[in-house]
């Protein structure tokens, strides 16, 4: 299974209404890539900016990635998920 991080932002300071969150506030992100041959679930696996929490932000068990697709993960500080305009945050 090939998930690649393919690109962050941080210290996010855009007004760019693409590079704003669920909120309209501009928060840190980081781009997945699924370059897998399969649908690949993330249940089980985590986010984290903090060496010694490596489980700061599980991935909600209905996270899947189809194969060429891209994810957006907000790191909004709000425990939660969405989908919009195709893309899960």
């Amino acid at each position: 299974v090939a998930i690649s991080l393919n690109e962050y932002q941080v210290t996010n300071t855009s007004n760019n209404s693409n590079l704003l969150d669920n909120y309209g506030e501009a928060s840190d992100w980081v781009e997945l890539y699924n370059n897998f041959t399969g649908t690949v679930s993330l249940n089980g696996y985590y986010l984290s900016n903090d060496r010694t929490n490596l489980k700061k932000w599980q991935f909600p068990s209905t996270f899947t990635m189809g194969v060429g697709s891209y994810a957006v993960v907000w790191m909004s500080g709000r425990n939660e998920a969405k989908t919009q305009n195709g893309l899960q945050h």
